[in-house]
């Protein structure tokens, strides 16, 4: 396993997150976001990044403890390096070259007989809406690597747990789009 670790500092104290990386998949796991004011900085103005899977919002970027910029940073960090890792560690996923979004708005639609992905992007604001039209049989799971995001104690996206009944192909493509554009929302 390789680990990164990133110190948040906050007035009640100092928690910390980490990204890990496993032979089996890649984990982030970010500090729970606290309700302490932090009156002398105004966190910065945060892009809307949602995914939602079957109508259920299983993550949503506001969830994230930022509460100064140097915490928005490492947050932008963590999700980046997700991307990095698995675009190092597990080559089957297609690798997409880097662009800022100076588009007003894009739409990507993909459906097969298994799932259907509207993707929504514009300055600010991602929003993924999958919805599994269909399910397959369970495949080995340990056999293929998966991505896990926790906040806190609470896992709020598992693709092992979320996209269980999805073939091989059809999971390899979805979380390729999603590891991809949750790593340049912030961006």
């Amino acid at each position: 396993m390789r680990q990164y670790l990133y110190n948040f500092h906050w007035s009640d104290g100092q928690t910390q997150g980490s990204v890990d990386v496993h032979d089996h998949g890649i984990a982030l796991h970010f500090p729970s976001r606290t309700l302490t004011a932090h009156p002398t900085v105004h966190p910065p103005m945060l892009p809307t990044c949602v995914l939602s899977i079957n109508n259920v919002v299983l993550f949503d970027l506001h969830w994230l403890p930022i509460h100064t910029e140097a915490d928005f940073y490492k947050c932008q960090d963590m999700l980046y390096r997700l991307y990095y890792e698995w675009w190092a560690n597990f080559p089957q996923t297609p690798s997409a070259h880097f662009m800022y979004k100076l588009y007003d708005k894009q739409r990507t639609f993909k459906k097969n007989v298994m799932v259907s992905l509207d993707l929504s992007e514009e300055y600010g604001y991602t929003y993924f809406n999958v919805h599994m039209t269909k399910t397959g049989p369970l495949f080995d799971h340990d056999l293929y690597p998966h991505v896990s995001i926790y906040c806190g104690g609470s896992l709020i996206f598992s693709s092992q747990r979320d996209l269980d009944r999805l073939d091989k192909p059809t999971l390899t493509w979805l979380l390729g789009i999603i590891v991809e554009k949750l790593s340049h929302i912030c961006i």
